[in-house]
């Protein structure tokens, strides 16, 4: 395994599968709504971003918590964010108010019931906290008091990237590929699971074997439904009242993904993305803004860095693309290494968390645009200069 591979599969490729089935129906036009990205699209963040504000995320008055971790998730609720850091072994969740202001943390990582031996994935809804432990087994707690409340068995998996539960009280779930491989090399992403009886029914879209290690499927709430996406997928998908359609279809002009890309060569995929640049991808993120009607999602590529550099996440061409209810287009170059969380709030506001290294990064290379002096000033009056901002904004359409 050469080196282009071995970025691409642990730093770059958690989110790495392509859409090669077909589904159950299509939309009630008849027509799929396509849009085209590239690179022309691209505007600077400062173009495509309004009423943008910084949060200090501050320290309790008598005590100290570790903030600085690089894996974090970031959940809105009311007036509170939830901050929950996945870093072994410390694991914790944090309650702050949207000022910043510290409220409370908890910490129940172990072995022993009402405990979570990871946390991949943090869900609040109907007054409970969900911990997605990462195996299939997710702790609920009551909220605002994460009192153990039920630990809900979803299987047995070495990976559960994302679950959801439908309206008859089955789940979707994305579990890392274990089974069910065709002759074509391909598996099912999704699977709708009766936890009564623990059958697993695949939803169609399939994914081909371009990482076998990985399973990364995502799933964000959709009015009374929701979506789903997975890296390399041409197709957003949408999952409503039993039936599964596809919602939207991504076209990457000359930069698109092709079968030979999908069953050929790994390694000289590989080299397409980091030596030649010549491929773009959506990346598998995916989330929905129900105030203003905004779907959230990232792309790999749409531009080339001639700064590229295989062991530095920093220089990957990640972009953050942002689509309306008239699936008009806009974007910006990502902020932030990929995988960080990001947040919407029920005003419409997508936040992300700026660790201190990626806010170092966004300085020296402007990319706040006449944000930058703003960032800058709380950075010099911050007491933990390595503790982590929220960057607040909306986006313009």
């Amino acid at each position: 395994m050469n080196a282009p591979r071995i970025i691409l599969v642990f730093f770059l490729f958690p989110f790495l599968y392509f859409s090669c089935g077909s589904p159950t129906s299509f939309d009630p036009k008849g027509e799929l709504p396509e849009i085209l990205l590239e690179a022309s699209l691209l505007q600077s963040f400062d173009e495509v971003a309004s009423e943008v504000s910084f949060i200090e995320l501050k320290q309790p008055k008598n005590d100290y918590i570790n903030l600085s971790c690089g894996q974090h998730l970031i959940h809105f609720q009311g007036d509170t964010l939830w901050f929950a850091d996945r870093c072994y072994p410390n694991m914790s969740v944090h309650l702050f108010l949207k000022d910043g202001s510290h409220l409370t943390s908890w910490n129940k990582r172990g072995e022993s019931p009402g405990e979570y031996r990871s946390l991949h994935g943090m869900q609040i809804n109907n007054e409970r906290l969900k911990i997605n432990a990462g195996t299939g087994k997710v702790v609920e707690y009551t909220i605002p008091g994460f009192e153990y409340s039920n630990t809900l068995n979803l299987g047995n998996f070495t990976f559960l990237s994302d679950f959801r539960q439908t309206a008859d009280g089955r789940y979707i779930i994305a579990p890392e590929l274990e089974m069910a491989v065709d002759a074509n090399k391909s598996f099912p992403v999704f699977y709708l699971l009766d936890t009564s009886s623990m059958e697993k029914e695949p939803l169609p879209i399939r994914a081909t074997m371009l990482s076998t290690e990985i399973n990364e499927g995502k799933i964000a709430l959709f009015d009374e439904g929701y979506l789903l996406n997975y890296g390399i997928a041409d197709t957003i998908y949408q999952y409503l009242n039993g039936h599964l359609t596809p919602y939207l279809r991504l076209n990457f002009g000359k930069k698109s993904v092709d079968n030979n890309d999908l069953f050929g060569d790994e390694e000289f995929f590989f080299a397409k993305v980091f030596t030649h640049q010549t491929v773009a991808f959506n990346a598998g993120e995916i989330a929905f803004s129900e105030k203003d009607r905004l779907l959230r999602i990232k792309t790999f590529g749409l531009r080339e860095n001639p700064e590229l550099e295989m062991n530095n996440r920093k220089t990957f061409p990640f972009e953050d693309i942002f689509i309306n209810s008239d699936f008009v287009v806009k974007g910006f170059p990502a902020l932030v290494e990929f995988g960080n969380n990001v947040g919407i709030d029920n005003n419409g506001y997508f936040y992300e968390v700026i660790q201190y290294e990626d806010g170092q990064n966004l300085v020296e290379k402007g990319l706040l645009g006449k944000y930058t002096s703003e960032y800058q000033k709380l950075l010099n009056d911050k007491k933990e200069p390595e503790d982590p901002v929220i960057l607040r904004y909306k986006v313009n359409f």
